[in-house]
């Protein structure tokens, strides 16, 4: 991987984490009798280091900043494990290996802002900073934001008629979340990504993405890649394994981190079939990449 400044992923961080407060009310709210009962309760975190985020995992008693609340602890969890990495050689392969997370961080917290941050879980509107058509609603244990947007003419980088598309599902009790963003043009597919992201009680992380594009131009060329993470900032550990994949297509099959209790990012890289897979390791004292 080529270097980088090792703060050239600060600012964006510090923008998606301020994105992620966005849904969350100032005031005190209390619990309904509808929020979820995490089957323990969360433990008591300690203060953060100078210069650490805290890392708590999401209890998600205020209504309408559920998605918020989960992004922190990822934010936070990447922020920390990026000032651990300052300093040390290959410092900013693992944050640059992050961007597919980091970025598909962006959507969850516009669902919470939704309504100007109202403390509900179902509200409507457009999503901050964007022109899609969003709506945020509770079922049960689980939040989902579903949003769409469509494009008269070609512009940054999409064509007129595209038809975009975007599904975020949280199921709070598992700590699970899922988010695909498909693109269709004259009722053919265009463009699809993949995201989940799973918080374990020891608030070890992981992630999986795939990212999907047809050519607009050669409509029979597909390219495809997909990347797999395992993380602890408090165990100071990182494990990432990325590439492209073999057999490049939309309808790409994957895995599901549903129902995960242990790491096992190399068996999900595996089923993928990636061409030539790249790592990054981190244990703490080095930053290792292949």
């Amino acid at each position: 991987m080529k270097p980088h400044h090792t703060h050239t992923l600060l600012p964006l961080l510090a923008l998606l984490t301020a994105l992620a407060g966005c849904g969350k009310n100032t005031t005190t709210t209390p619990a309904t009798p509808s929020a979820p009962a995490t089957a323990t309760p969360p433990p008591q975190t300690a203060p953060a280091a100078p210069g650490f985020k805290p890392l708590t995992l999401p209890s998600y008693k205020q209504p309408g900043a559920q998605f918020s609340e989960f992004s922190t602890l990822v934010l936070n969890s990447i922020t920390n494990l990026q000032k651990l990495a300052q300093g040390k050689d290959h410092a900013t392969d693992m944050p640059m290996s992050l961007l597919p997370i980091i970025q598909a961080l962006i959507t969850p917290g516009t669902y919470d802002a939704l309504e100007k941050g109202a403390p509900k879980d179902n509200k409507t509107g457009p999503l901050m900073m964007s022109n899609w058509n969003g709506a945020r609603t509770r079922s049960g244990d689980e939040i989902r934001g579903t949003a769409t947007r469509a494009y008269d003419t070609t512009t940054g980088g999409y064509f007129a008629g595209d038809k975009l598309t975007n599904t975020t599902t949280l199921n709070m009790p598992s700590n699970l979340l899922t988010i695909e963003t498909k693109t269709t043009n004259d009722g053919a597919p265009r463009t699809r990504e993949f995201y989940e992201i799973l918080i374990l009680p020891d608030k070890t992380i992981l992630a999986q993405s795939y990212t999907a594009q047809r050519d607009p131009y050669d409509k029979t060329t597909i390219k495809a890649t997909a990347s797999f993470y395992q993380f602890n900032a408090d165990k100071k550990t990182f494990k990432s394994i990325f590439g492209k994949l073999k057999t490049p297509a939309l309808d790409f099959p994957h895995d599901t981190l549903s129902g995960k209790t242990a790491p096992d990012i190399a068996a999900l890289a595996a089923a993928a079939a990636l061409a030539t897979p790249s790592t990054v390791t981190f244990d703490g004292d080095t930053i290792t990449t292949h």
